[in-house]
């Protein structure tokens, strides 16, 4: 057990790996009164296609590690939330393009029943077979839902838009299509290959015990054996820089048409801490123009260019990325002229000023994010898991500088691949 105090934050963890793998991190916040825990696997939405070193090939139905998310609270009869409920614990999982994570929080001290459960349930896969097409009626009936919602849609649908090749021109849980094809095979193999500690991550937040807990999971452990691993990488065609679809549009029954305008774009880094580092300066420079603190902002909104739906989403993987403008606005080739006019014009919209006060707003947002156990443990996960270091990013973002940007940007060609998503009324 290492002992990490990070003076800085004043953040007091313990690491350790396990015998068979696991990674083991505990936060200790004695002045807590919650305890939480995070069980991480990094197999997500996007590892639905996979390879081995040995050029073993693993393509499953896109929707699979959802699916599986879906059936693991099915654990040996027992209903894993309603079992956590009893015993005072509150629980959920939710599946990204990255990562899969299981997870509860307990106001009770005494927290070793619940984690025991955590630890049972994701580490002993048992799926009746007769249960499988029933939760395919359930997920149906899920991605019908979020079908049915313009927000949801009009967000999956701009990444389609923009992507070929990379998993992001899949929903999260699939399609129709694809979880009618899924198997209990498909499950017990997306399983095998992905649930094994070596490559996950358990973190918690406790207020006290900490080598008590430490002990507790080793324990837990020392019977159980598991299968030599081969670690998989994303078996992708590499995607061009070019969209995969220039335009799109649907209707339903809104007041006033939902677009997106978005721009995939080239850059250089393959590193995940160049790629972070990159991305907060996106964050900053695309919040210069289009938030509050461009002078422009509330005439915009005065003009109804814009209004409070207006969003604009970031994000990179290496050497790809993209950025999302979305808006509510009937006159959808006035709105994507906006949206290219101001980043074009960008000079006139950002300055050194701006660029300290949202950043100190960034890292102001992640240190208050240390005072909630669930928060702190869910961040650093996420992190650990996309390789990445929590306290490590925060240095990162505290010492990047305005011209870091301009240089960054100035190299960048943001708008030469565009698509466009809209949902447009049904009444008009």
């Amino acid at each position: 057990m290492h002992k990490i105090e990070n003076k800085d934050y004043q953040e007091v963890y313990y690491k350790k790996v396990l015998d068979n793998g696991l990674n083991v991190i505990l936060f200790y916040k004695p002045n807590f009164h919650n305890n939480f825990f995070s069980l991480m696997t990094p197999y997500g939405a996007g590892d639905y296609k996979q390879k081995d070193d040995q050029g073993n090939v693993y393509h499953l139905p896109p929707g699979v590690a959802h699916f599986l998310e879906h059936r693991m609270f099915d654990y040996k009869g027992i209903d894993v939330m309603e079992k956590l409920t009893s015993l005072g614990a509150s629980s959920n999982a939710s599946t990204s393009y990255d990562m899969t994570q299981y997870y509860f929080g307990t106001t009770k001290n005494d927290f070793k029943k619940p984690l025991k459960l955590l630890l049972d349930f994701v580490f002993d896969l048992t799926i009746p077979p007769e249960t499988v097409e029933k939760e395919k009626g359930i997920i149906i009936e899920e991605l019908m839902m979020y079908e049915n919602m313009p927000d949801f849609k009009l967000y999956f649908n701009a990444l389609k838009g923009l992507y070929k090749y990379l998993p992001y021109n899949q929903d999260l849980g699939g399609s129709v299509e694809s979880v009618t094809n899924t198997t209990l095979e498909d499950l017990e193999l997306a399983y095998k290959l992905n649930y094994h500690p070596s490559q996950m991550f358990l973190v918690g937040t406790v207020n006290s015990q900490v080598e008590e807990t430490f002990a507790f999971i080793e324990d837990h452990f020392k019977d159980k054996d598991f299968p030599f691993f081969v670690k998989l990488k994303r078996d992708f065609e590499d995607e061009p820089a070019t969209v995969a679809l220039k335009y799109a549009e649907t209707y339903m029954d809104i007041n006033m048409a939902k677009v997106s305008v978005g721009y995939k774009f080239v850059h250089p880094y393959t590193k995940q801490r160049d790629i972070d580092k990159a991305e907060w300066l996106l964050k900053i420079f695309f919040e210069q123009l289009f938030s509050s603190v461009n002078d422009n902002y509330q005439t915009w909104l005065d003009d109804k260019v814009i209004n409070d739906y207006f969003d604009i989403d970031i994000s990179l993987d290496p050497k790809i990325g993209h950025f999302i403008a979305s808006g509510e606005n009937d006159q959808v080739k006035e709105f994507s002229e906006f949206v290219e006019d101001v980043v074009k014009n960008y000079n006139n919209h950002i300055s050194e000023e701006k660029f300290e006060q949202i950043k100190n707003k960034y890292i102001g947002k992640a240190i208050l994010a240390f005072e909630q156990p669930s928060t702190m443990a869910l961040i650093y996960g996420r992190n650990i898991v996309t390789g990445s270091d929590l306290f490590e990013g925060l240095e990162d973002l505290k010492a990047l500088k305005y011209t870091q940007m301009q240089t960054f940007v100035e190299s960048l060609d943001l708008l030469s691949n565009k698509s466009v998503y809209v949902i447009k009324a049904n009444n008009k």
